[in-house]
C-alpha cells in the first residue's frame, strides 16, 4: 500500500482505530448487515478522503455496544422483507459519507413503524420519482418521504467520534441555536486534518491534560470561522474557569422556525411528492442537539403558514429525534404542519406536537 508522504491526520487515526478483524467478525454474526454491506464495498473506501472508511466499517469497528448492531440487524431484516428494497438499498449504502448512516437508519425506522400501523408497506418505485415509502393505512395508501438535515452536524459528529475514541477527556462545544457552519474557509478534508492534528498530537494532548489539573478547560482547537471549540476537561470541579469556552444560546423559537422551514424547502421538489397524495414529510433531527435543546426549552411550534407552493406539495410535516436504540411510535413522531384536514390515515401515523406536549 502506498502511503502519502504527508499523511493526513484523519487517515492515520482512522487506520489506527479500524479493526478489520472485528469488522469481519461482526459481519459474520449479523447476516442482514453482511448482505447489505459487502466487504468489497467497505474496503474500497480505505484510501478515499475525507473519512478513509465507509460509514459502516467505522461503526462495525468502533461501536462498543453490540446491542446497537443487534438493533440495526433487526431493522434491516424488516427492510429486506418489503418490496423494492434492493433498489432502495443501492441509494443508501453506496456513499462513504459518515453522516449518511443516519439517513439509512431513519428510513429503516420508518419502514418498521409503518409495518406496525399499516399494511402493504413498500419502498418507493425506481421506475418513476416517488417518495421513500408508502403504506395502506385505514384503507388509504399514504406516502412518506424521509429526511435527515445534516448540515455541519454530521461533520461535527464525526470529529467528536474520532477524538473521543482517542481520549474521552476531549470535549467539543459550539454556540447552540445559532448559525453554525464548519469548513467554511477550506474543504472538508483540510478542515478535519487541521482539527485532528491540533487535538490529537500526543505531545500537545499530554501537555493540555497536565494543564487541566491546575485549570480547565484547556483549548486544543478554536475555529476562527465558527464558534467551534475543542478542549480538554479536568476532573476537579473547583479548577473549572468560566469564560474560557463561551456558552452562548440563541433564540430557541427562532431556531425551530428556521430549521423547520428549511426542511420543507429542501424537500419541496423531491421524489414526486406533489403527485403522491396524501403524503408525509418525516424529518429526523437526531443529529441536531440544537433542535433537541430548543424543543426542550420551548416545545414544538405549530406551523400555521407556509409558502403556498410548499403547501400544495407537502400535506404533513412531522419530526422526531428517535435514536437507533429506540422504536418509533406515534408519540415520537410529532406533527408540526398539517395542510390536509381530511387526512385520517396520516393522523394515525403521527400525533400533533401540541397534543404530545399536553
Amino acid at each position: 500500500m502506498n502511503v502519502p508522504q504527508h499523511e493526513p491526520a484523519q487517515r492515520e487515526w482512522v487506520h489506527r482505530l479500524l479493526d478489520w478483524k472485528l469488522v469481519e467478525a461482526r459481519r459474520e454474526r449479523f447476516p442482514a448487515i453482511r448482505r447489505t454491506f459487502p466487504l468489497t464495498l467497505l474496503r474500497k473506501h480505505e484510501e478515499r478522503a475525507p473519512y478513509y472508511s465507509h460509514y459502516m466499517s467505522w461503526r462495525l469497528s468502533t461501536w462498543r455496544d453490540e446491542a446497537l448492531l443487534e438493533r440495526l440487524e433487526e431493522l434491516l431484516l424488516c427492510a429486506e422483507a418489503l418490496p423494492n428494497w434492493k433498489q432502495e438499498k443501492a441509494s443508501l449504502v453506496g456513499s462513504r459519507d459518515y453522516s449518511e448512516f443516519w439517513s439509512l437508519v431513519w428510513q429503516l425506522q420508518m419502514a418498521e413503524y409503518l409495518s406496525s400501523v399499516g399494511s402493504e408497506v413498500a419502498w418507493g418505485s425506481q421506475k418513476a420519482p416517488s417518495p421513500d415509502l408508502s403504506a395502506v393505512v385505514d384503507g388509504q395508501r399514504c406516502f412518506v418521504e424521509c429526511y435527515v438535515p445534516r448540515k455541519s452536524f454530521g461533520l461535527l459528529n464525526y470529529i467528536e467520534d474520532v477524538v473521543s475514541r482517542v481520549d474521552e477527556s476531549i470535549c467539543v462545544s459550539y454556540d447552540s441555536c445559532l448559525p453554525f457552519r464548519l469548513a467554511g474557509s477550506s474543504n472538508v478534508t483540510d478542515f478535519i486534518d487541521q482539527v485532528l492534528k491540533q487535538c490529537l498530537d500526543p505531545n500537545r494532548l499530554a501537555e493540555a491534560k497536565g494543564e487541566a489539573e491546575e485549570q480547565y478547560p484547556v483549548v486544543l482547537f478554536k475555529d476562527e470561522h465558527s464558534s467551534l471549540y475543542v478542549y480538554v476537561e479536568g476532573e476537579t470541579g473547583n479548577k473549572y474557569m468560566p469564560g474560557i469556552v463561551p456558552n452562548r444560546v440563541g433564540c430557541p423559537e427562532r431556531y425551530l422556525e428556521v430549521v423547520l422551514r428549511e426542511a420543507l424547502e429542501a424537500k419541496r421538489h423531491s421524489n414526486g411528492l406533489r403527485d403522491h397524495r396524501p403524503n408525509l414529510l418525516a424529518v429526523s433531527f437526531l443529529l441536531s442537539k440544537d433542535f433537541q435543546l430548543a424543543e426542550a426549552l420551548r416545545g414544538l411550534p405549530a406551523m400555521a403558514q407556509v409558502d403556498p407552493d410548499i403547501g400544495a406539495t407537502i400535506d404533513t410535516l412531522a419530526v422526531s429525534t428517535t435514536g437507533i436504540n429506540e422504536r418509533l411510535s406515534k408519540g415520537k413522531l410529532k406533527i408540526v404542519l398539517d395542510s390536509s384536514a381530511a387526512n385520517v390515515g396520516l393522523k394515525r401515523i403521527a400525533t400533533r406536537a401540541a397534543e404530545t406536549a399536553a
